[in-house]
């Protein structure tokens, strides 16, 4: 219901919006028999697409019914083109699945430059996209507009006085995603850590629990929340965590939340959700995590994501396929919200 919803609420922006349908598709890809592509700049390699997901994406964009005119596998070679012929970019939409930069600037590039442009683009604002990287800054401030959290910090005695010693705590690079930098090795108590924990890490309590993906789309200003979706998990570690190697390999699962937690508790996790986005300004579409604690049940947001996978591996087609939607749906949406955010935009301005 979710997804036909917000599938009907784009329909008619795109009957005004013909004109827009070309597609440039940027994205960071592996090259061929896992050889590193060495015109990948400095994107880490769990961020990478390996040809097959790409592959996925591509078809997607064409069985969505659109054209793909040019493609690009980093920001640099995309810059080039437009400054070589801008007027080439007046009717299309850029798709950035692009992650390069640095810090909170990873995921940020593109859409700078397509706003100094008006170009369309399918992600939030640079500035939503810096703010959702930083893991310890968006937990701080949505901690002050009611989203429970994990106890956090920059180091580990920003705990101490919060929790006890014996605590158990995760640590992972504040700036990461795609489970960068974590394994089980980054799951100890409180007291091991303060002789373990250094660098540009967020320290935080550890929620024993299940966890979740909650897959948003934004269109005409309205969110549509996707019911959350548990991840399960395949690896023999002793916590349930998804490794960086783990989510590298696609070693892990999905199944409807709701299947093992109360439709109360399930609706709670979507309403945290649409209000973080919302809080955030993030648009057209994105994905909220949260660990849900296995005794209380109360959930806690881990990480946000402004350009979510949506190769046929990811939550977002396990939720679209839950709830009637083909994959090519996908991109039709993500499109058509861009083309209702752009024209919004021109019309503020």
């Amino acid at each position: 219901m979710y997804f036909k919803d917000a599938l009907n609420n784009a329909d008619d922006i795109f009957e005004s919006c013909k004109d827009y349908l070309e597609i440039v598709l940027v994205a960071n890809v592996l090259g061929p028999r896992g050889h590193d592509n060495i015109m990948q700049l400095n994107c880490s390699e769990t961020e990478h697409f390996t040809p097959q997901e790409f592959d996925e994406i591509y078809r997607g964009v064409v069985d969505a019914g659109f054209f793909i005119k040019k493609v690009f596998f980093n920001e640099l070679e995309f810059i080039r083109d437009i400054i070589s012929d801008i007027t080439e970019y007046s009717t299309v939409v850029v798709f950035n699945l692009c992650r390069n930069g640095t810090k909170m600037n990873t995921k940020t590039i593109i859409p700078a430059i397509c706003d100094l442009l008006k170009i369309s683009y399918t992600s939030s604002s640079a500035g939503s996209c810096a703010l959702a990287r930083n893991k310890l800054l968006f937990t701080s401030y949505l901690k002050e507009n009611g989203i429970l959290c994990p106890i956090s910090g920059r180091y580990v005695n920003d705990l101490i006085d919060q929790i006890p010693l014996s605590s158990m705590i995760i640590y992972k690079p504040n700036d990461g995603s795609a489970s960068q930098g974590i394994s089980a090795e980054n799951i100890m108590s409180l007291s091991d850590a303060l002789h373990k924990c250094n660098g540009n890490y967020i320290i935080q309590e550890y929620i024993d629990g299940y966890e979740c993906e909650v897959p948003i789309f934004c269109v005409r200003d309205q969110c549509f929340v996707m019911p959350p979706i548990g991840i399960s998990f395949k690896s023999d570690g002793h916590v349930d965590i998804l490794s960086c190697i783990d989510s590298m390999n696609n070693n892990y699962g999905f199944y409807l939340l709701s299947d093992i937690l109360s439709k109360e508790i399930c609706e709670e996790i979507m309403n945290d959700a649409k209000k973080i986005f919302n809080l955030l300004n993030l648009e057209v579409y994105g994905r909220v995590d949260f660990r849900i604690d296995k005794k209380s049940h109360r959930h806690y947001l881990i990480d946000i994501s402004t350009t979510p996978y949506i190769t046929k591996h990811s939550s977002f087609a396990f939720a679209v396929n839950a709830n009637g939607g083909e994959y090519a749906d996908i991109f039709q949406l993500i499109v058509k919200a861009s083309l209702y955010r752009n024209q919004a935009h021109k019309e503020r301005n």
